[in-house]
């Protein structure tokens, strides 16, 4: 039915989107705000690097939720998750912060570093968006979202 993702190659009527995360093997460094204790305090806990928790301190998140608190606190970071939360709950830092982790510390060049697949274009938006905002301190870090139904142009 239409609630299973399909992907048909050469169709147009791709119903799952997706978002690429690359990071080059070098890239230019991203100067770092100075960390502020009372924000970050919380998330040091967790082994996140700097630059994460730098983007965690401008978005002004000064702890995790309840989900967050549950996949940071495992050792190691999970590369492999599924997780159940209400709306607004914070799912999607809960994976990306140590997926984002993990890429930083293994950085392969020219390697896709993470595929995240989601059911409409609008989460894969979503998604893509809040990467980018808590990685704005990671050196070299690409996102781009794919999406069906929309010319490759718009996409750009």
């Amino acid at each position: 039915g239409d609630s299973v993702p399909q992907v048909e190659s050469g169709k147009k009527n791709v119903k799952t989107q997706w978002s690429v995360i690359k990071l080059p093997k070098e890239a230019k460094p991203v100067p770092l705000p100075e960390l502020e204790e009372d924000v970050i305090a919380e998330w040091k806990s967790f082994g996140l690097r700097p630059e994460l928790l730098a983007g965690l301190q401008h978005l002004q998140y000064s702890h995790p939720t309840e989900i967050q608190q549950k996949m940071l606190s495992q050792s190691p970071l999970p590369m492999e998750v599924v997780g159940s939360a209400p709306t607004g709950s914070g799912k999607t830092l809960a994976f990306s912060l140590p997926l984002l982790n993990n890429l930083i510390d293994v950085r392969k060049p020219g390697r896709l570093g993470a595929l995240i697949l989601t059911p409409t274009r609008e989460l894969a938006l979503q998604t893509a968006d809040a990467i980018r905002v808590v990685g704005k301190y990671v050196a070299g870090l690409r996102v781009v979202t794919v999406v069906g139904g929309m010319s490759q142009e718009k996409q750009e």
